[in-house]
């Protein structure tokens, strides 16, 4: 379990690393070309192509089903207790280190979040607004679910009546487009990935897009009202707090890249057109890729596994038989016993744990319900054995299985 867990967090670092750079080294030439807006929509190669990894692979080597009659009996199974208490001993460090750092980043950003929500004071609502104690306090969008617009409390005397809508136009598209809940997913990935330093690198960058595609839309719906826009940025007094699920009108962002965003104007509809197509593929492009990656991977694995003969004794209502079977390591094996009124059908998966080792897998159905799943870490060519039963403890299954790995030019004896 810790081995199969630590393997899909470092398969999905690979993939958010791949897309990270991919973007980063994209979105210069993509706000430049087609606009901030889709600069930013680009991020949303990272996410899929993450999701891709997580999904089946798209094409797999068939798994061949060697097929034998057997005395197979039924219950729900129950884990082995002979494998080597010890053989995962690494894993499970990994895997503590990795729980901790991600604990830890958790903490940190809890806190950062607590403190800073504290820092605002009792809030007075303002018609669809709230207003902070404080002068320094916004404006931002705070929360996730409960979202609420923060104002200073020198809100309506420091800015023009003119500035006060453009911000408010600017936090309420924050809103519209689900802005904090990308910033929360931002966060995640920092807390899960911690130790890759890809991730931190895009974290900032990515904030900027989001400020940079927020002013260029409402800059498109307000046109001629970049001077104000300015205006409102530099009265605006600098916040470093970085909160995940909120959205400031002016934190650590740059402010000059900010204001030169504003002289760009909105593009034409038939460049729009190409940005969505290119962003389309950008993301079609992420997660094909990882669905390809993890397909050759799977055939490669299936195609190089070596051969192991396979033996079992197993006795079940009485009766014991002796299945001996010749299969390659990740390749489906299925026994079956009995009729249409009581079937019996076990598939095992055979795979390489490490030296000396292997890991099988069982999935147990009756009547095509299934009874029980399992796996055993045995050691190869020694005797594992498992006694099950079911609920009711009258179907009793007992094996003792052995896995001996044999050269690829000859067969069992």
């Amino acid at each position: 379990m810790a081995n199969e867990l630590l393997l899909l967090i470092g398969r999905l670092a690979l993939a958010s690393s791949a897309a990270i750079a991919v973007v980063l080294a994209l979105r210069p030439l993509l706000r430049n070309r087609l606009g901030a807006v889709h600069a930013y929509a680009a991020w949303l190669a990272v996410p899929a192509t993450m999701a891709a990894v997580l999904l089946p692979p798209l094409a797999i080597a068939p798994p061949q089903l060697a097929a034998v009659l057997i005395d197979l009996g039924g219950a729900s199974a129950q884990p082995v207790k002979d494998a080597a208490p010890s053989s995962g001993a690494l894993a499970q460090w990994l895997l503590l280190a990795w729980a901790a750092g991600t604990g830890l980043m958790a903490g940190h950003f809890f806190s950062s979040h607590w403190h800073y929500v504290r820092s605002l004071g009792r809030l007075a609502p303002a018609g669809d607004a709230w207003v902070a104690e404080h002068d320094g306090a916004g404006p931002l969008l705070l929360g996730l679910w409960r979202q609420r617009v923060v104002l200073p409390r020198d809100f309506a005397t420091r800015f023009s009546a003119d500035e006060q809508v453009l911000i408010l136009a600017h936090e309420r598209l924050h809103a519209a487009r689900g802005d904090p809940a990308a910033n929360a997913l931002l966060a995640v990935l920092q807390c899960c990935f911690w130790f890759n330093p890809l991730v931190h690198i895009a974290a900032p960058r990515f904030r900027l897009d989001q400020e940079l595609a927020c002013d260029s839309t409402v800059m498109a719906a307000h046109p001629g009202s970049a001077r104000v826009y300015a205006s409102a940025m530099m009265k605006s007094q600098l916040d470093d707090a970085t909160l995940s699920a909120s959205c400031h009108w002016q934190s650590h962002h740059p402010l000059k890249e900010r204001i030169m965003n504003l002289q760009h104007f909105p593009h034409a509809p038939s460049r729009r057109l190409a940005g969505r197509v290119a962003i389309g593929l950008l993301v079609v492009a992420g997660a094909s890729a990882a669905l390809v990656a993890r397909a050759d991977t799977a055939a490669a694995h299936t195609a190089k596994g070596g051969r192991y003969d396979v033996g079992m004794t197993l006795t079940a209502l009485g009766t014991t038989s002796h299945p001996r079977l010749l299969v390659r390591e990740g390749e489906i094996f299925k026994v079956s016993k009995g009729s249409d009124a009581e079937q019996w059908d076990g598939e095992f998966l055979l795979t390489a744990h490490s030296v000396g080792k292997v890991m099988m897998k069982s999935k147990v159905t009756l009547n095509g319900q299934p009874m029980g799943e399992q796996s055993m870490l045995m050691d190869a060519g020694t005797q594992a054995s498992m006694n099950v039963s079911s609920d009711d403890g009258k179907l009793q299954f007992a094996l003792v299985m052995t896995a001996k790995p044999v050269p690829d030019a000859t067969s069992p004896k």
